[in-house]
């Protein structure tokens, strides 16, 4: 699998972070919308957005 890097954020508080335009336009993210956090065994993160139920 192909990686390619949709942009870079950094951390600005406790537990905050910026998220890049590329990846909320890939998500579809909308305000409110939940992400989860996933790390492979690997050690990779993977992001998903939670479905709405």
């Amino acid at each position: 699998m192909k990686h390619r890097v949709l942009g870079w954020s950094k951390v600005w508080g406790r537990g905050y972070t910026t998220i890049p335009l590329t990846v909320r336009r890939f998500l579809a993210l909308e305000n409110g919308d939940v992400l989860e956090w996933y790390v492979t065994e690997r050690g990779e993160i993977i992001i998903k957005k939670r479905d709405k139920p």
